[in-house]
């Protein structure tokens, strides 16, 4: 069995392996310096030659950031766009659903449909403001602020905790909550005017 080696040993070793034309040839640091070398003694040498090069990658270098930042704006402009009309058509796809799911019997999920388009109407109207994952206790707070007639808010929030309770402790297919919610969006549409 052999003695182990101490760390100078290892050190030295390792040196040796590094210094080796298959290890010692490739520097990135080195490719980069030597690049530079080069330019500046083509700066000395062929300025002319120098100044185009230099010119031809700053050219190259500024068609590139244009048109990443043409291809951005044109992406987020086109989703914005998409989006914009997305919501003009929301209302009458979330009844049309609504409409649907109620026909086979599903009134809880067609209910929660026409509160989606509820909210849709009120959001779009400047009734309330409210984000994509605020709960619907932010929604009942909302409500009881929106500028809205006193007996539509209050139909609205008692919607909101009815459908709630329905949808996390009864599960129950209830058609009155169903059309509930459809004379509530029917009355915001007197309420609301359309944008």
């Amino acid at each position: 069995m052999l003695p182990d080696p101490d760390a100078g040993e290892i050190r030295e070793l390792a040196e040796r392996i590094l210094q080796r034309p298959e290890y010692a040839d490739w520097h990135p640091d080195d490719l980069i310096i030597r690049l530079l070398q080069w330019l500046q003694q083509l700066f000395k040498t062929q300025p002319e030659l120098a100044f185009a090069i230099v010119g031809l990658l700053t050219v190259v270098f500024a068609v590139i950031v244009a048109h990443l930042t043409w291809t951005v704006r044109r992406d987020l402009a086109t989703r914005v766009r998409d989006d914009s009309d997305a919501n003009v058509d929301a209302e009458p796809r979330f009844l049309e659903r609504a409409e649907d799911l109620a026909g086979r019997g599903r009134f809880l999920d067609a209910a929660r449909t026409v509160q989606l388009a509820v909210i849709q109407k009120l959001v779009r109207g400047g009734a309330v403001e409210l984000g994509r994952a605020d709960p619907n206790s932010i929604l009942r707070r909302r409500l009881q602020r929106a500028q809205l007639g006193s007996d539509t808010r209050t139909e609205l929030v008692s919607l909101v905790a009815r459908l709630e309770r329905c949808w996390f402790r009864d599960r129950a297919e209830d058609a009155d909550l169903y059309t509930a919610w459809l004379h509530a969006y029917t009355r915001l549409g007197a309420e609301i005017p359309a944008p």
